[in-house]
């Protein structure tokens, strides 16, 4: 069949798009990119020291130094110097790289770009400015976008779900020049009324988010927190529904070194469009990141992974920790819980144990095969019956 008598709804009428990078193999642009961590190992620091690389121009921390010359090939020429903080600074003990991968490395330094921050936590004046200044950012290219102009733009944040909030957001892309990230600190606190429980709810918010940042050409790195349970899967951890993590094309996990609190761990916890890159790790000194240049052999599930409980009590209130986390945000169908503790890695028994220890009570809703066992918390009223 000739090209032109394609059916237009085949694949091949599609156009091909080369995929392009924010930081190579790890946030993809045009994508959303999740990044999830405990509360106070610095998941917002990491997020501003990103945006002032971006603002600067700076190469990521696991790039490589251009080398002076190569065989009869030179290498760095037009290309960025070395930050004088050695930030791209190889490894000594590891091998000298091809020069197809140094060229790689060194042609994604990208000129100087901008950066929309949406922070709900972080006070511009106190917080965040003081962080920018310490990690050397140029503070013209960061900007903070609200639907209220007269508005504060810490503390107040507003909801994705509305049409218009995204507009503006489209509108700050369109009329600031050349951004390229798009911070969402935490995510949680941008979805409005959203049941973030609840698979549909979220992705009803993140189609539109994702589109945003295709049609746009820009990353989207939004930031959540990480379950109080453990769990055999590192990606079943994000807070809430698992929707957020299947919608991203990367997830990352931050978490403490185990054998050193103060050194921090950054571990691929999915990477759907590049192959898993290794772990990085950094320090926190005096308000901005110091990090290492090596790169580390460690996947989020090796970062998060806890020794095997000596007695199933400890799975129980794993379980009732869980059920408690997801049930005082809603009401929940049976099947849905039973389907994610089964993901999580808690057995039909464990579950049905931790319920009788909680008290949940169980509500029907609806009639015949449209109805529904529903799960609540003994102390929440029961949802409305259609």
């Amino acid at each position: 069949m000739p090209v032109t008598d394609l059916d237009p709804s085949s694949v091949g009428t599609v156009a091909r798009r080369p995929l392009h990078w924010l930081w190579p193999r790890r946030i993809p642009i045009g994508k959303i990119t999740l990044l999830a961590g405990d509360p106070g190992l610095g998941k917002s620091m990491l997020a501003l020291d990103i945006a002032a690389r971006l603002s600067r121009g700076l190469a990521f921390p696991d790039a490589v130094p251009p080398t002076p010359e190569v065989g009869s090939l030179k290498l760095g020429v037009g290309s960025s110097p070395v930050p004088a903080n050695g930030s791209m600074t190889r490894s000594p003990d590891g091998p000298i790289p091809s020069i197809e991968n140094q060229k790689s490395k060194i042609d994604n330094s990208p000129p100087p770009s901008a950066t929309l921050l949406l922070s709900a936590e972080d006070d511009p004046a106190d917080t965040i400015r003081p962080r920018l200044e310490a990690a050397g950012a140029d503070l013209a290219r960061i900007h903070l976008p609200h639907p209220d102009s007269d508005s504060p733009q810490a503390f107040s944040p507003f909801s994705l779900q509305d049409p218009e909030n995204l507009d503006m957001l489209k509108m700050a892309v369109e009329c600031t020049e050349d951004v390229r990230l798009l911070i969402i600190d935490p995510i949680c606190a941008y979805l409005g009324n959203c049941n973030t429980a609840r698979n549909d709810s979220v992705r009803k918010i993140l189609a539109p988010l994702a589109a945003f940042a295709a049609s746009h050409d820009i990353a989207i790195l939004a930031i959540t927190h990480l379950r109080k349970t453990s769990s055999q899967r590192a990606i079943y951890r994000a807070m809430d529904s698992l929707a957020f993590a299947a919608a991203s094309r990367s997830v990352w996990f931050l978490t403490a070194d185990p054998g050193d609190r103060a050194r921090r761990l950054l571990c691929a916890a999915k990477a759907n469009l590049a192959q898993e890159a290794p772990a990085l790790a950094f320090r926190i000194h005096e308000n901005h990141l110091a990090w290492e240049t090596q790169e580390i052999p460690l996947t989020a599930d090796e970062a998060l992974a806890k020794p095997a409980a000596p007695h199933h009590s400890l799975d129980r209130r794993d379980a009732m920790a869980w059920l408690t986390e997801i049930l005082s945000q809603a009401t929940i169908p049976a099947e849905e819980i039973e389907d994610q503790a089964r993901k999580l890695g808690i057995s039909y028994g464990t579950l049905r144990r931790a319920k009788g220890d909680l008290g949940i009570i169980t509500d029907r809703a609806g009639f015949g095969r449209l109805g529904s066992w529903l799960w609540r918390l003994p102390e929440t009223e029961p949802a409305a019956v259609p």
